[in-house]
């Protein structure tokens, strides 16, 4: 049998997150779903599996919150089911960075559309920054990227802090990230005075 595997996460404000586990995981369970997600003040972020049918049906049901409608979903399949259980767990935060302060909700970066993305990468003013953990950058990363050796995203801070100086990058760099690190990322950055 092929199963789904629904990918996603969203930068929200939550508030109301709390109340949403028992309804999300009995959502879930009654349609076999399996997997894990997240929900915080700062949004929600999951990685799920089941029968497509099924997959489409808790898209569709997450959806029907306003907030939730536009989420940005990543599919692919999967031979066998790759979760045992459903679990809906509450988080301080969807991309655990372990700095309160940083909130990807009041401030990001600048969004880079696809068609500019090849140019900018080029440009040797732009410091590329791989922030996916190490086994990931190691089965694939973009030329030039910088590798932070990291295991986890909550070591980035630590890499910024030892490799790089604000004072020292030229106004008009820029530093990239990889998915859903990207927003946390940025907002970091951001408040280490590199943008």
């Amino acid at each position: 049998m092929t199963y789904t595997v629904a990918t996603f996460y969203k930068f929200f404000p939550f508030a109301d997150y709390a109340e949403k586990q028992g309804l999300f995981l009995e959502y879930c369970q009654n349609h076999q779903i399996k997997g894990t997600i997240l929900l915080s003040l700062e949004g929600i972020n999951g990685t799920i599996a089941g029968t497509a049918t099924n997959i489409e049906a808790v898209i569709k049901y997450l959806g029907k919150d306003k907030r939730l409608a536009d989420l940005d979903v990543k599919y692919s399949t999967a031979s066998d089911l790759p979760f045992e259980r459903i679990k809906i767990r509450l988080k301080r935060e969807i991309v655990t960075l372990g700095i309160p302060e940083v909130n990807p909700n009041k401030q990001v970066g600048n969004y880079v559309e696809a068609e500019q993305w090849n140019d900018l990468i080029k440009d040797e003013e732009t410091i590329v920054i791989d922030t996916r953990n190490s086994y990931e950058v190691d089965i694939g990363t973009f030329r030039g990227a910088i590798n932070p050796n990291t295991h986890s995203f909550r070591e980035f801070p630590d890499y910024v802090q030892h490799n790089l100086d604000p004072k020292k990058t030229q106004k008009n760099s820029y530093v990239l990230h990889w998915w859903n690190t990207l927003r946390e990322s940025n907002i970091f950055l951001i408040e280490t005075r590199f943008f």
